[in-house]
């Protein structure tokens, strides 16, 4: 038998090793140096983690305002109940007194100690905002430290361009999107977002948004760095701004040769890229970067493809359970529901993966009927349609990702070569 000899680089990785070339690199943030000022970005966060997804994430307004209002009031009696337990036995453990039924409540540990210091709380309506909950699948969150589990520093993103990218250590091909709401932790695995500027205001003891109305210019905060934006400068021309840099970077990262040649790299580290040599270069890259921000960003809206077929749309029934294709090893066909069938799909559109999948199959994984089997809160993407007033919403939705992972594949084909 012939064997192959494993020999440890001075990382530790035994297999699926680093490229040397990678850490010449400039990268995105620097986390482990706080110092050090040599990054495209002066901050990053990662996503919100809530802990409780099916109570404070609902495509339904309305629900979410109701469920948020119940768990509220039946955490608030449970706070009575610790008060009147401990003026017998003072020592009693939250544990062993509050109630832990899943269809009242989701405990956490910051819950239960906010609990244990005999914390009250009241429902906020003004922390109801629109999240992208994963790839372009916005949903309502209630927004509000309480009842986050960790808020990470998604408040300060409010008004902001963000790109998030997977994070390290996870099981996905990395991929990246871009966003202008606040992002979940799982929007992309364990992702990690990086904006274009942030809002730099103390929120402590005010509601997450309450101060970020009529912000003070002064509170507004770059972020791409001085540094990379000097860099460039000096390299390329002085007419290059930081929003240039910005969709360089969101350009540069959608670059396949550069996603698989440094693919070990992007799941261990932080991304690192380089500043390409000439600035014909960079600004292929910068443009077209802005395009595909502009078509990630405007997803919801993009033209269907004149090629698709769509039966049954007369039908006016544009509700859904569950989204299906009509053969799960051939997916040009999609059945919508019991009246609308898509048809004449291009596979190629299948190419554009996101976070694991093609964004076609998020949009059908994640707009259907949902059932939390612990808490029995029912999550239905149709209201979402009704409360917005618009009935095509979903169908919409699906033709424009169809067409969108079209133009996403032509505008990446576009990316100039780079040797690395």
């Amino acid at each position: 038998m012939d064997w192959q000899i494993l020999n440890p680089n001075e990382e530790g990785d035994w297999i699926n090793q680093r490229n040397d070339k990678f850490k010449d690199f400039i990268p995105l943030i620097d986390k482990d140096n706080k110092n050090n000022k040599e990054t495209f970005f002066t901050m990053s966060s990662n996503g919100v983690v809530t802990s409780r997804d099916s109570w404070v994430y609902s495509y339904s307004k309305a629900n979410l305002e109701k469920n948020m209002k119940e768990t509220i009031a039946f955490y608030n009696k449970e706070i009575e109940k610790i008060l009147n337990v401990r003026k017998k036995d003072k020592n009693k453990a939250v544990e062993d007194i509050i109630d832990t039924n899943p269809k009242n409540i989701s405990w956490s540990a910051d819950l239960k100690k906010r609990a244990n210091s005999y914390k009250f709380d009241e429902f906020n309506k003004s922390d109801i905002v629109i999240s992208l909950y994963r790839p372009f699948t916005k949903q309502y969150l209630y927004f509000n430290r309480f009842w986050n589990e960790t808020s990470s520093q998604q408040d300060k993103f409010k008004a902001s361009l963000s790109i998030g990218t997977v994070g390290i250590g996870g099981n996905k091909e990395f991929s990246i999107t871009i966003l202008n709401n606040i992002g979940d932790f799982q929007t992309l695995q364990n992702a990690n977002f990086y904006p274009l500027y942030y809002i730099e205001e103390d929120c402590k003891d005010k509601s997450l948004f309450e101060t970020l109305d009529g912000v003070e210019k002064e509170s507004k905060k770059d972020g791409i760095s001085d540094y990379i934006f000097n860099l460039a400068k000096e390299k390329y021309s002085t007419k290059i701004s930081k929003e240039d840099i910005f969709y360089y970077v969101y350009g540069f990262l959608h670059n396949e040769d550069y996603k698989k040649e440094f693919e070990a790299d992007l799941n261990k580290l932080i991304p690192r890229l380089p500043l390409v040599d000439d600035y014909k270069t960079f600004k292929i890259y910068s443009d077209i970067g802005r395009e595909l921000a502009n078509l990630h960003l405007n997803y919801e809206n993009i033209e269907r493809d004149s090629n698709i077929i769509v039966e049954g749309e007369k039908s006016n029934n544009f509700k859904v359970e569950k989204m299906r294709f009509e053969n799960k090893d051939k997916k040009d066909i999609i059945i919508f529901n019991s009246d609308i069938k898509i048809k004449n799909i291009p596979l190629e559109a299948y190419d554009y993966q996101v976070n694991g999948k093609s964004a076609i199959e998020w949009i059908i994984e994640r707009y259907t009927v949902n059932v939390n089997k612990d808490s029995g809160i029912e999550n239905n993407p149709n209201l979402w349609c009704e409360e917005n007033k618009n009935p095509r919403y979903i169908l919409d939705l699906l033709l424009s990702i169809i067409s969108l992972s079209l133009k996403t594949n032509e505008l990446i084909k576009k990316l100039p070569k780079i040797e690395f």
